[in-house]
């Protein structure tokens, strides 16, 4: 999997005018920021919340990987497509 920075991930406002939010890493430094004509807020927190739901897929999909219903076969190749898409392997 390729790799991003972990989270848990923040949101802060920025003291830049150019600048809407910035998401940080707790502690360290800007891995994306808003721009101020953005929905700020919620983009910010799907931003921000995105390590974990990555972490949520990735379990949810080791619970179900082995499941032979073709409803669920589907569901899964369709979440295994998203997560490798948002982790740079597609």
């Amino acid at each position: 999997m390729s790799k991003y920075t972990p989270g848990p991930w923040y949101v802060q406002p920025s003291d830049n005018p150019f600048f809407g939010l910035l998401i940080k890493p707790i502690p360290g430094q800007v891995v994306a920021q808003t721009d101020p004509t953005w929905n700020q807020a919620d983009n910010a927190r799907l931003i921000a919340a995105a390590p974990e739901l990555v972490e949520a897929l990735q379990w949810a999909l080791a619970q179900i990987e082995d499941d032979p219903d073709p409803d669920h076969r589907q569901a899964f190749d369709a979440a295994r497509a998203v997560l490798a898409k948002a982790t740079g392997e597609a």
